[in-house]
C-alpha cells in the first residue's frame, strides 16, 4: 500500500505561472481589453493596471482572465502566460 507521503515526495515542483511581457503589454495599451477584464470579477481598471504592474500578483493568470487575453487578442496561451519553478 502507498503512504500518502510517498505520493507527496514523488510528486512535481509546483508550477506557477505569470503573464508574458507580451500579454502584458497588451493589457497596458489595449483599453478595450482592460475593459473586459474588468468585467470578468466586477474590479476597477485601476485594480487591473495595478495587478499589471505587481510581478506577485498572478490573479489575470486565472483561467477566466487568460480566456478572455486569448479571445481579445487571438494569442495562443503559450504567448500568454509562462510558468516558473517555485522551488
Amino acid at each position: 500500500m502507498i503512504q500518502q507521503n510517498d505520493i507527496r515526495d514523488k510528486a512535481p515542483a509546483s508550477i506557477k505561472t505569470m503573464l508574458t511581457e507580451k500579454a502584458l503589454n497588451e493589457i497596458r495599451t489595449d483599453s478595450n481589453l482592460r475593459a473586459k477584464l474588468m468585467l470578468v470579477e466586477g474590479k476597477s481598471e485601476y485594480t487591473i493596471k495595478r495587478w499589471i504592474e505587481e510581478e506577485s500578483n498572478d490573479t489575470l493568470t486565472k483561467p477566466s482572465y487568460t480566456a478572455v487575453i486569448a479571445d481579445h487578442t487571438k494569442m495562443n496561451i503559450d504567448e500568454i502566460l509562462m510558468s516558473i519553478n517555485d522551488r
